[in-house]
């Protein structure tokens, strides 16, 4: 009888649409090498809960019910062109004054609200559902709390150990990408002036 690996069911996007959504994940992804400028840049990743969206599967005999993740790659950088500088600033629902984003840490974000616009995009015949847009959550919705454990990973503060973090968050493969990192290879890497994922002691509300 032959032996053949098991199909593994398909997991259709999130469909594109506007959510509520939460904040469950802000992993350092370290210091990679940008090919086409050839420059060094952070990278830090997001991921978030979508709870209206569930993921019902068997695992060992077991019945899962689970609320749907996506993520974003970033550059971690708060300079004002920035995608994650204006993402946050939709986010929170106000500008940063000058003194709040030089200190302010990217932790914060944890366990936080907010609208989630996801759309579609095409490639190699595929469907991928991407996170487009981040802004405030309206007043007067009901605050939702992660439903996933939430991660909080600094390369600085763990000290390159990975063995904390799952393979996946958010879609994305982080121990892959942390490995190709410059910290991670043992290179020397560019101090990082924007910012510092460690938290501070900075009391500065999102």
């Amino acid at each position: 009888m032959p032996l053949v690996p098991k199909s593994r069911p398909s997991i259709e996007p999130i469909p594109a649409d506007t959510y509520q959504a939460v904040c469950y994940a802000v992993v350092d992804l370290g210091t990679h090498l940008n090919e086409k400028w050839k420059t060094e840049q952070q990278k830090i990743l997001i991921a978030w809960e979508i709870p209206s969206v569930r993921y019902k599967y068997e695992r060992d005999g077991t019945q899962f019910d689970e609320a749907r993740v996506i993520a974003k790659k970033y550059t971690f950088s708060y300079a004002e062109n920035a995608y994650l500088f204006k993402d946050l600033t939709n986010w929170r629902g106000k500008p940063f004054t000058e003194d709040e984003i030089k200190s302010f840490d990217i932790f914060k974000v944890l366990k936080q609200n907010c609208m989630l616009q996801i759309i579609h995009t095409e490639n190699n015949q595929k469907t991928y559902a991407n996170v487009s847009g981040v802004v405030k959550l309206p007043a007067g919705m009901k605050l939702i709390e992660p439903e996933h454990t939430v991660i909080q990973y600094s390369m600085q503060e763990n000290e390159g150990d990975l063995s904390g973090l799952p393979e996946w968050v958010g879609g994305f493969k982080v121990k892959d990408i942390i490995a190709e990192s410059i910290e991670f290879k043992g290179d020397p890497a560019p101090q990082n002036t924007d910012s510092d994922l460690a938290p501070t002691e900075d009391d500065i509300p999102f």
